[in-house]
């Protein structure tokens, strides 16, 4: 069974899952955030990575907690899972934990102006999240490693990594521009139509909307104030996944928060404009005709039955096809790849063997980060690609003079050898010099070129 078709299945699963419960969290109303799955299937691009889905658990138990119950048992759950979503996934686990944060200010500061309690318990959740963040900052302090995780967490990764990894995100008289010459907006490799564009917008949008909307609705003291907070940390939640597209143009899951918000939106709406109403099943058919237009415009239910008609095939598409072989080198697992992939490492793995003796380090240059696990050898560096080593040049030399390693992968003929086209001799020039002038001898393994000592 192929795990590239395995794993996307099961990413998309556990992501719709995940979302799902965000919407029934926010809006109390189970049933309707089911109803309203098609509408996030339509508004999403691809949700297929599952690295958002524990982010995504933390934000459905936040909102879970925000509630005239005031439950400590739901707070504390909601501190523990921000923390894992943390440390599960760096950039979506800080984007809910952010937007928690502001959530909590706001709550804290509102409450002070109302006669009742506010809807959340802030020293559980702070409690749940130091019961899960304390041990993992105490155990980088003792090796020494806690400053370089915070500066390289959040100051390098958002000031410096930007310039050289993203991609250009564009406006959108950019797109008109290349769809009124009759072609799409190419980002990379990427072909950018009408379809993805209205799906991009539809995150800063709806995140800003949903923003105003939750602070019209605090500052109206008869209103309750656990809806409006809810709706808030959703939309600062969504806002900051806007970031993870503006960063490189990803996508997969910058948006996935706007069909949430759209049917979290249209709740409230119901909820406010009801007591105005003499029939209110007459604005329910209203609001739900809304939903289930936006559903349609967005192709909705045709994207949700190709969901379930892929899932009705899984057996069909991740059958063995003869050109996928089990990978049977160690840490292989049997998982199915390509056959010229398991012979390469296969060759590499016993290459490795000839000429790196367990413990000592090899250092790859062809942006292949699980050689260092196929391999069971260490990198010499703390940087398994290429693109992140630029801005560091200097910190990588003295490590690699302090621990040379035995061997480097140098090319592999492929597009590895120029992400977005660039190639990683022009991006680290004075790293590649220094393997130059110190591996003078190549010999090809495989498809890879590999640079050795005299």
């Amino acid at each position: 069974m192929s795990e590239s078709i395995r794993k996307p299945f099961r990413g998309a699963v556990a992501t719709w899952t995940a979302l799902f419960l965000v919407a029934a969290a926010a809006s109390r109303r189970p049933l309707l955030a089911a109803l309203a799955i098609p509408l996030n299937v339509g508004m999403a691009i691809a949700v297929e990575a599952d690295r958002p889905v524990v982010p995504l658990l933390a934000l459905a138990a936040f909102a879970w907690a925000l509630g005239e119950e005031r439950s400590r048992a739901r707070a504390l759950a909601a501190g523990a899972l921000a923390g894992l979503g943390l440390l599960y996934s760096l950039d979506f686990g800080t984007f809910v934990l952010a937007a928690e944060m502001a959530t909590i200010a706001v709550c804290l500061w509102t409450a002070r102006r109302r006669p009742e309690p506010g809807p959340f318990r802030p020293r559980s959740w702070l409690l749940g999240l130091a019961a899960v963040l304390l041990p993992w900052f105490a155990l980088l302090a003792m090796h020494g490693a806690l400053w370089q995780f915070v500066k390289v967490s959040f100051i390098d990764l958002p000031t410096r990594f930007e310039s050289l990894w993203g991609l250009h995100f564009p406006a959108p008289w950019e797109l008109v521009r290349e769809w009124l010459r009759g072609r799409p907006y190419m980002a990379g490799n990427v072909p950018v139509g009408p379809s993805i564009a209205k799906r991009f917008y539809l995150a800063p949008l709806l995140g800003g909307i949903g923003a105003v909307v939750a602070v019209l609705s605090m500052r109206r003291r008869e209103r309750p104030l656990a809806p409006a907070l809810r709706l808030l940390a959703l939309s600062l939640a969504s806002l900051a996944f806007f970031r993870y597209v503006l960063f490189r143009f990803h996508l997969s899951t910058g948006n996935a928060l706007a069909g949430p918000i759209f049917f979290l939106l249209l709740v409230l709406a119901f909820e406010a404009f009801r007591p105005r109403f003499a029939s209110p099943r007459r604005l329910a058919a209203a609001v739900a005709f809304v939903g289930v237009l936006a559903a349609f415009a967005m192709n909705g239910p045709g994207r949700l039955l190709a969901v379930l008609r892929d899932a009705s095939n899984y057996r069909a598409r991740t059958a063995p096809v003869a050109s996928m072989v089990p990978l049977t080198v160690p840490r292989g697992g049997g998982i199915r790849v390509p056959r010229t992939e398991e012979e390469n490492l296969r060759m590499l793995t016993e290459f490795t063997e000839r000429h790196a003796p367990p413990g000592a380090p090899v250092l790859d240059l062809t942006n292949r980060a699980a050689l260092y696990f196929f391999l069971r050898r260490v990198n010499p560096t703390r940087f398994a690609e290429v693109p992140p080593m630029a801005p560091f040049e200097d910190e990588i030399l003295s490590q690699l003079r302090a621990r040379p390693p035995a061997f480097v992968f140098l090319e592999t003929g492929t597009w590895l050898d120029a992400i977005d086209g660039i190639r990683n001799s022009t991006r680290i020039p004075r790293v590649w010099a220094w393997v130059l002038e110190n591996y003078p001898v190549r010999e090809r393994v495989g498809d890879t070129i590999v640079a050795l000592p005299r």
